[in-house]
């Protein structure tokens, strides 16, 4: 079977169908939120991991996710998506089809030293690459041989390219009374190690650099990723817009949505550019938390004569 035929077989059917099966073969919409940008639209389960349901993928395929905003490959999240949400092509073959041996090499090749180094792990026994077929001898998929039917990038992606700054007509500020009121469930100062939007989904890879607070349920640790996920484009999901490598302060109360993604919503969260002061900010925040209202109305009176704080309700940092 040649690449250039599977490749027509891919194009016409797994595009056209639109979830709908075919001859009894069971294809599905992909529902995998890092797999939504794929060539591909339709998938089959059980899948090339064992997992019977895409809730069970979405799961699994999610141990993986920082490797894709590490950027260690560029094919890794084709590889990914190949493995846990395979293409289901309908009047063709029962069985999923893999990924090309040559592309899980490659990306074994360029990631495997830093899942030793940085994550202390080693590559996973359950993905042996020569189990794969390869380019020239098989029936397997590979970025080079398959094509979305359009790779035309949206007007919205466009500008978003092309716009170095967001006009964000409200910038996210560090305010006393409302951090107060709201009593956040975790507080964290963050590096942005990536970002990458999928579909309508604006997703944030974190390094977590210092715990200020957690009350929640949440296992975080310092040097750890923590990935968070946040509806609109990137000019709209956070304001100020976060930047790769820069560090900011993140308040939010945990909300994890029906996929079991940890969700940032920037009406109910806090984010600005970190500034050393924050730390000394948020303790002295947190022991006004633990005050009655009385008392913690005095000291709001206090602080109006505190050099750092520009009024009783408000520090303001930078706008990004």
């Amino acid at each position: 079977m040649s690449v250039q035929y599977l490749v027509f077989l891919i194009s016409v059917n797994v595009w056209s169908i639109s979830g709908q099966s075919a001859q009894g073969l069971q294809c599905e919409s992909i529902r995998i939120s890092m797999c939504m940008s794929m060539p591909w639209n339709l998938t089959q389960m059980p899948n090339l991991m064992g997992q019977s349901s895409q809730q069970n993928a979405m799961l699994k395929i999610g141990e993986y996710e920082p490797l894709v905003y590490d950027n260690c490959s560029a094919n890794t999240d084709f590889f990914l998506c190949s493995l846990f949400a395979p293409i289901c092509t309908t009047n063709f073959q029962t069985n999923p089809i893999p990924p090309c041996r040559e592309v899980c090499k490659q990306v074994r090749q360029d990631c495997e030293p830093l899942i030793i180094s940085k994550y202390n792990k080693t590559w996973p026994a359950d993905i042996n690459c020569d189990d794969f077929p390869t380019y020239d001898n098989g029936v397997c998929v590979s970025p080079q041989a398959i094509q979305a039917e359009s790779t035309e990038p949206s007007q919205e992606d466009k500008r978003e390219r092309k716009t170095k700054s967001c006009n964000c007509k409200k910038k996210s500020k560090l305010h006393m009374r409302r951090y107060i009121q709201s009593n956040f469930a975790y507080v964290i100062r963050a590096k942005v190690e990536g970002t990458r939007l999928i579909s309508n989904d604006f997703i944030m890879s974190l390094n977590i650099k210092a715990i200020l607070k957690n009350r929640s349920t949440l296992r975080l640790r310092a040097n750890e990723t923590l990935i968070l996920w946040a509806e609109g484009g990137r000019c709209q999901a956070t304001c100020p817009t976060v930047r790769k490598k820069k560090e900011y302060i993140i308040a939010c109360n945990k909300r994890i949505d029906s996929n079991g993604r940890l969700i940032f919503d920037k009406n109910e969260c806090m984010l600005s550019r970190w500034k050393d002061e924050f730390s000394d900010t948020i303790l002295i925040w947190e022991t006004l938390l633990r005050l009655p209202e009385m008392a913690r109305n005095q000291e709001f009176r206090k602080l109006r004569h505190v050099r750092k704080f520009s009024s009783p309700e408000r520090l303001e940092s930078d706008s990004g």
